[in-house]
C-alpha cells in the first residue's frame, strides 16, 4: 500500500487521500462497501463470495490511517461504520472470507492503541 511505503519514499498524500475519499464514496448506509464492477478472473477473487470486500477496504483504509506522516483525514465513525458491517457480515462458512475479516480486525486492534 502507498501508505506503507510512504515511510521509504515520496508519496504523494494529496493522491492518497483522493483515493480515501474516492473509497467512502463506495459506503453503504449499513458501513458495508458496495460492489463496483467484475473480476475478470476467479483466480483472482479469493473466496466463493463477495463477504471479503468490506474487509479489504477495512484493511486498506486502517493502513491508511496508521500512516501519520500522510496526515490523511479518515473519518473515524465511517470506518468504525465498515468494521461493524464487516463483523456482522462475516461469512464464516467461506474460510477465505473468515481468514480476510480475521486478518482485518487484527489491523484495527493494532489502530486502536496507536
Amino acid at each position: 500500500a502507498f501508505s506503507e511505503a510512504s515511510k521509504y519514499i515520496l508519496i504523494d498524500s494529496e493522491l492518497v487521500q483522493q483515493s480515501v475519499d474516492w473509497l467512502f464514496k463506495g459506503q453503504m448506509e449499513n458501513g458495508c462497501f458496495m460492489k463496483r464492477g467484475y473480476v475478470h478472473s476467479s483466480y483472482l477473487k479469493g473466496g466463493a463470495s463477495d463477504d471479503s470486500l468490506t474487509a479489504f477496504v477495512f484493511t486498506s483504509l486502517t493502513a491508511a490511517a496508521k500512516a501519520t506522516e500522510l496526515r490523511l483525514k479518515i473519518d473515524r465513525k465511517k470506518l468504525d461504520r465498515a468494521q461493524d458491517c464487516m463483523l456482522d457480515n462475516v461469512n464464516t462458512t467461506d474460510l477465505y472470507s473468515t481468514i480476510v475479516v480475521t486478518h482485518a480486525s487484527h489491523m484495527a486492534g493494532d489502530y486502536e492503541t496507536n
